[in-house]
């Protein structure tokens, strides 16, 4: 039998490094799905004691009179915690890719895979993930050999399992199996719903006069490797509007084709610009949006015809703030 006050006591003393490792993790999962390029939600937590040791006292539903864990602070690894939440199911992977080479990692436990055609379940990707030796030194050795569980679901996806958890889990009495089959049959809507939002916007992406979202996608793609910062997708899309005339290129693959080199060289002068951006409060409202890279290339590459081009649009004084970063003179008159 676990002696549940001790169990307690433990997991309270360590409960703050675990915290620290999920804010670590949730740090570099930040990061590595922004390098990636993929919009996505990272939240990380410490689980509280309450909810630990309740956990660590489950019966085993295959023996009866018996717990399910052995060793709970060995055997339950979700101690620290990350979710890492997307807009679309068909990020899923992708997201998943990006986090297991940003950290050390065991095999990912994808619920959508052990589910039968005919069957309906939680849909969500598992990874559990920790620091490697060489990671964890200094002042990061208080992290080794603890580990982070990673929970890569969709926005849909997670609403349905936060509500069916304080419907089910968190009940004072045991749920009737008709109200449980209830929320389970909201499942079908959920994948419904993220298969529609995935496929219309592929279906959207294919439209006539798409041009500009595209090229804002593939500049998003660039432009958060760099920087975690949001943008405005509608200001983007009237930037690039107007900064169109500044290429020969009609098409985006010839514009990007300029872009991504220009990018990949000037790699270290972007961050440092992005990084000392952020820590002001007054800056260009041009900054931190995606089309910044193609202002900065064109200011590196063809400053005088930019110049003219967005006089078209904006006022120069609206530039001056971005030939000042570039090192770049840009003539008001």
């Amino acid at each position: 039998m676990i002696a549940w006050e001790g169990l307690a006591q433990q997991y309270a003393a360590e409960r703050p490094t675990y915290g620290r490792l999920a804010r670590l993790v949730a740090n570099r999962i930040r990061i590595a799905v922004g390098k990636a390029g993929i919009p996505c939600e990272v939240s990380g937590r410490a689980k509280e004691v309450d909810s630990f040791v309740k956990k660590a006292l489950r019966p085993d539903p295959k023996n009866l009179g018996k717990l399910r864990y052995s060793q709970p602070f060995l055997e339950i690894k979700d101690k620290a915690g990350v979710r890492a939440i997307v807009t679309f199911d068909d990020d899923l992977d992708a997201t998943t890719a990006a986090i297991a080479d940003s950290i050390e990692h065991g095999p990912p436990d994808d619920k959508r895979r052990e589910l039968e055609f005919d069957r309906l379940g939680y849909f969500a990707i598992h990874l559990d993930v920790w620091l490697s030796d060489a990671d964890a030194v200094g002042e990061l050795s208080e992290f080794r050999g603890r580990t982070c569980e990673v929970q890569i679901q969709t926005r849909a996806g997670n609403l349905w399992s936060e509500g069916s958890h304080d419907l089910l889990y968190k009940a004072v009495q045991n749920v009737p199996l008709e109200l449980q089959r209830r929320v389970y049959r909201l499942l079908a809507l959920v994948e419904l719903f993220d298969s529609e939002m995935s496929g219309t916007k592929r279906l959207i992406r294919e439209l006539p006069g798409y041009e500009d979202a595209a090229l804002l996608v593939a500049l998003e793609r660039l432009f958060y490797r760099l920087t975690a910062a949001r943008s405005d997708q509608q200001f983007s899309i009237a930037n690039i509007v107007g900064l169109r005339p500044a290429y020969d290129a009609a098409d985006n693959r010839a514009i990007v084709d300029h872009i991504t080199p220009f990018v990949q060289t000037h790699w270290r002068k972007l961050e440092n610009i992005y990084g000392q951006q952020s820590q002001l409060q007054i800056r260009s409202p041009l900054i931190f949006q995606p089309e910044s890279l193609l202002i900065f290339e064109r200011l590196e590459t063809a400053p005088l015809r930019l110049q003219s081009v967005w006089k078209q649009t904006y006022a120069l004084e609206y530039l001056q703030p971005l030939g000042l970063l570039w090192g770049t003179h840009v003539e008001l008159s």
